[in-house]
């Protein structure tokens, strides 16, 4: 009985003045970055893009990845879309899905099989800001809807690499 009520017991002082330091600490730590002169970050968001644009990939759907991160218990990749492209209806197999749109937007369709066809059981336009996601074996497709439009993929688990 006595481990059940320690669950019911407050957050101790200590915590609590920990995260009140450390959102100090990151808000202090925001505005230092923020004051840092534009000549100094622009060398570094040069070098920044170089990089990304080092590992950009070209799907055969006509968008292009970055893949950030990716083992058997997540992914994260970037996409960059031309206006148009799509994905194709596809499922994620036994992952979960979630998508950002980090800028422009994109259409998402979800599919259901019915009679051996795939028909479309909802559709949305997803602005940037906004998520999107899909369960396990879930059929779904996203389009781009203009040429600024980027994305932000987390898998979980992580799809084969």
């Amino acid at each position: 009985m006595d481990s059940y009520n320690n669950f019911a017991k407050p957050i101790p002082n200590t915590l609590l003045q920990f995260k009140h330091t450390l959102n100090l600490f990151i808000h202090s730590l925001r505005q230092h970055i923020v004051i840092v002169p534009q000549a100094l970050l622009t060398p570094l968001q040069t070098r920044i893009q170089q990089c990304i644009n080092s590992r950009l990939q070209q799907h055969p759907c006509g968008y292009c990845y970055i893949p950030i991160f990716c083992n058997r218990l997540g992914e994260l990749l970037i996409l960059q879309w031309v206006a148009g492209s799509e994905s194709k209806p596809h499922s994620h197999l036994a992952s979960i899905n979630f998508t950002k749109v980090l800028s422009g937007q994109v259409l998402e369709r979800k599919y259901h099989i019915s009679g051996g066809q795939l028909r479309v059981i909802s559709e949305r336009v997803v602005q940037a800001g906004q998520w999107a996601w899909t369960f396990p074996f879930e059929i779904h497709e996203l389009v781009a809807l203009d040429k600024s439009a980027k994305t932000m993929h987390i898998y979980f688990p992580g799809r084969v690499c």
